[in-house]
Order: C-alpha cells, then sequence, then structure tokens
C-alpha cells in the first residue's frame, strides 16, 4: 500500500505546525515522494501543469464508453459522445434463372411404363446482390462541464542543477563598532537634529520605540572614514546603538534598508547619512528613553540577499572581504539571506544547496555564516527585517535548505520546511 503525506507524526510532540522543531523526515517524505524512491498517495487539488510526456502503462481495456479525453490548447478535458446506430440491412439480391428441363425418355413397350428420365443438370446460380448503403453517424455527444481551475499551481519539478554556481561576493559585509576606537560616538540629539560634529548621531525621538530615523556622521570620532559601511547598506542591515550613561543600561537593534540618503556639508552641518528605520528590537535591558549623552555601544551590520526561484539550486559562495584587507572575517558572523524570487508563486518548493569557501585557504570554514530566509508576514516593514536563521554555525561549509513560498496579504515570503548541514 502506498504512504500518506503526514503532518503529524507523534501528537503534541512531533507536528508539522509552528513552535515545532522541524525534523528532517518531515521533509524526506517529500523529496522521497516526488522523486520516486516511496511510493505515496498524492492527491491534488485544482489545476496541473505539466511540462513533458505523460506516460500511462497496465491500463486495462473498455468498450462503449461515451466519455473521451480531449485536448483543447494546452488543457486536457473530457467530452461526452453518443453512439451511432447500426446501419439497415441492405436489399436481397435477385433470384438466379431456372435450370433448363431434361430431355424426355423413350417409350417403352405397351404394357410397361418407360423408365424415368434423368434429371436435368442445375442451373448455375444468381449473381449476388449489391450491399446496402451504410447507416449515418449519429450525432457528436454534449461537451463536458469545465472543471474548476485551482489556486496558483506548485511547482514540483526538480532538474539536477549540475555543478555549484559560483557566487563572488566582493566587500558585500561592513561590520562597525566603535568601542575599539578611543573615544565613544555621541548621541547628540532625539529631535532629528542635523549632525554638527564627527562621531555624532541624532535620532528623531527620545521614545526608542518611535524612532524611524537615524543620522550618522561619515567619520567616527577618531577620525576614520565609514563612508563604505553606510554604502553598503542592504535590506535588513542593522545599527546597535546602546547607552549606560544616567540609564539603565539598554541596547536597541533598529532594522534599516538601502534607502539612506547622503548629506553633504550644510549649515554648519558636517557629511552625514540619513537612515530610514523599519523596524526595531531590544537586545538587552529594558527599552528606556534616549538621553543625549555617550554611545557605549555603536555597531553596523550588513548582509547579503541571494534570489533564489522555485526548483533545486545549488551555490558555493565565495567572499572576498575583509575590515582593512589583512583581518580575517573569522570573529563575525557573516549573513546571507535567501529571498523569493519575482517569479515564484504561492506553493513552489525550493530546495537549495550551499557551499562556503575557507577564508584562510586551510580547508576550514572560519566564517561562520548565519544562513537565513525572509519569513513572510502582514507587515511590509517586518518583511524586510524578520528573518529565520537557518545555520547561525556554518561549521562544515555546506549544507541545504528546503523553503515553499507563502503569503500573507499582499507580501511574499518564505515558510522553511527543513534544513541540515553535511558533514
Amino acid at each position: 500500500m502506498a504512504k500518506q503525506l503526514k503532518k503529524i507524526f507523534v501528537p503534541t510532540t512531533d507536528e508539522v505546525v509552528q513552535n515545532f522543531r522541524i525534523q528532517s523526515w518531515h521533509v524526506s517524505q517529500s523529496v522521497d515522494a516526488f522523486t520516486g524512491v516511496d511510493a505515496y498517495d498524492i492527491d491534488l487539488s485544482g489545476s496541473l501543469t505539466v511540462e513533458g510526456p505523460v506516460n500511462f502503462t497496465d491500463l486495462p481495456i473498455t468498450t462503449g464508453q461515451t466519455g473521451v479525453l480531449v485536448l483543447e490548447g494546452t488543457s486536457v478535458k473530457k467530452q461526452t459522445i453518443a453512439i451511432g446506430t447500426d446501419g439497415s440491412s441492405g436489399s436481397s439480391g435477385t433470384s438466379g434463372s431456372s435450370g433448363t428441363s431434361g430431355s424426355s425418355g423413350t417409350s417403352g413397350s405397351s404394357g410397361t411404363s418407360g423408365s424415368s428420365g434423368t434429371s436435368g443438370s442445375s442451373g448455375t446460380s444468381g449473381s449476388s446482390g449489391t450491399s446496402g448503403i451504410n447507416g449515418a453517424d449519429g450525432a457528436p455527444g454534449t461537451s463536458g462541464t469545465s472543471g474548476i481551475s485551482g489556486a496558483t499551481d506548485g511547482n514540483l519539478g526538480f532538474t539536477d542543477p549540475g555543478s555549484l554556481t559560483t557566487i563572488t561576493i566582493d566587500d558585500y559585509y561592513y561590520f562597525y563598532d566603535s568601542t575599539g576606537g578611543a573615544f565613544d560616538m555621541d548621541l547628540t540629539g532625539v529631535e532629528g537634529q542635523l549632525v554638527f560634529g564627527i562621531g555624532d548621531v541624532t535620532t528623531n525621538n527620545a521614545d526608542v520605540t518611535l524612532v524611524t530615523e537615524l543620522r550618522v556622521s561619515n567619520t567616527d570620532p577618531d577620525g576614520n572614514n565609514i563612508t563604505s559601511f553606510f554604502e553598503n547598506l542592504s535590506p535588513g542591515s542593522t545599527i546597535m546603538l546602546g547607552q549606560t550613561n544616567g540609564v539603565t543600561p539598554h541596547v536597541e537593534k533598529y532594522i534599516t534598508t538601502a534607502n539612506k540618503t547622503f548629506l553633504p556639508p550644510a549649515g554648519g552641518a558636517v557629511t552625514h547619512y540619513r537612515l530610514p528605520v523599519i523596524w526595531k528590537e531590544t537586545v538587552s535591558g529594558t527599552s528606556n528613553d534616549w538621553i543625549v549623552s555617550d554611545l557605549n555601544t555603536y555597531e553596523m551590520n550588513c548582509v547579503y540577499n541571494q534570489s533564489v526561484s522555485t526548483g533545486w539550486e545549488r551555490y558555493k559562495f565565495v567572499w572576498n572581504n575583509t575590515l582593512d584587507g589583512s583581518e580575517q572575517v573569522s570573529d563575525y558572523i557573516l549573513p546571507i539571506r535567501f529571498t523569493p524570487n519575482s517569479t515564484n508563486n504561492v506553493g513552489d518548493i525550493s530546495i537549495i544547496e550551499f557551499s562556503g569557501d575557507s577564508t584562510n585557504n586551510d580547508g576550514t570554514y572560519p566564517q561562520l555564516a548565519d544562513i537565513q530566509n525572509y519569513t513572510v508576514s502582514a507587515s511590509g516593514a517586518i518583511l524586510n527585517s524578520r528573518v529565520n536563521s537557518i545555520h547561525n554555525r556554518f561549521d562544515t561549509g555546506s549544507g541545504f535548505v528546503t523553503l515553499m513560498t507563502a503569503q500573507s496579504a499582499s507580501n511574499i515570503g518564505f515558510v522553511s520546511l527543513g534544513n541540515n548541514q553535511y558533514l
């Protein structure tokens, strides 16, 4: 008997639902089913699009049916036809002509009768009559009603992509931490003020939960130009601010986008960047108000976003980024985030195999890549920031993740179905 795809393996302890751990056997049943490793009963609701031939074997033979399958464009539909009646019998052929009579016998002697003459030979048979005409064809059967269209079809075709596709990432990852310098960054305003000194930062609200914009000098308090960090911001990049002076210690993480604005010197202000904030979270402490004072924590962290399509893909990530051209990146977590391709439909499955590249040529993978995926959400702001960490320790340098395209409102994201690292 064919197997059934499961959502509940052990009630209350092993289920494919929110807040439960995703196990490898949750995913392998889908892969086994669609690659033919094991037989599974698959019920599809709606339409199914297939590219290529479809073969049927060991079908039973039947007769006298009125329902047939027809091809209309690229769609297979059912059509009902009537079976025609038999034609009428042809008319009988004409009878053959009678045979010739035999000759008379000789007269016998008187008294006794003569013997009978021999019978004449049979006449030849008449030619066969012409066949009757065929009966008229029955009228065509009426067309069957169209089936109900399903939702957007899930693409379940998995074609082996072959070798790994190399993704070369040049200096995408920039990490900056002002605590390593001689001086701290300063928070000099909480009402959206301009930046008037190097190493200065302002917010547009003292309430940490209401901040929607940061302004930051492009020169740190030690005189280092940090423009490169701002220029490499991408959707989901983070900026962390923290204070301890005069308040309960707290560190807030703000999520920004690539839509920064460069502001040259003007009106007494120094060169600085205006950064939109789309989401925040408290990293430590409590959400206390910002005060004009030193920042004990100031960190910037960029991410790399890799768009993936439906189906099976293989990537090898090779990066060349360091802080100053000599440092290894082993001290930092490198975020690599998978995002849905614009052609992905809801329900599509993406299987991604990935491999890293040793940054110190000793065969190990010290970069500790944080493999992530965008999660679907009803909020566009959260969609640009809320992620699911798949492997935040890229220890072995290779692994896989299975993702399904999902949708909430008008926003597309991923649901992680399973993942693992290769040993």
